[in-house]
């Protein structure tokens, strides 16, 4: 994927969300490797949640993306602003 594909069709939050890969590398790989087991959990549960959704996309299941969707919204309104 490249910035012209992600142009065409990503909103404009992007940019906010993507922030830490206009930042240094090297400091993201140092950071990344300093917290390597926990980075390694969290990439297998974003995994399996990206499974779920590529499921349900697949499946054209609505009311289980909403599901998920849900439970998204109910951790990101736990976090702390």
């Amino acid at each position: 994927i490249t910035g012209d594909d992600i142009d065409d069709f990503a909103g404009g939050g992007l940019r906010d969300s993507t922030r830490i890969a206009a930042s240094n590398p090297a400091l993201w790989s140092d950071i990344l490797l300093a917290n390597s087991a926990n980075m390694l959990i969290m990439i297998e549960a974003l995994t399996e949640c990206l499974a779920l959704v590529k499921k349900a996309l697949i499946s054209r299941d609505e009311k289980r993306l909403i599901e998920i969707f849900k439970q998204a919204k109910c951790v990101r309104d736990q976090l702390q602003d």
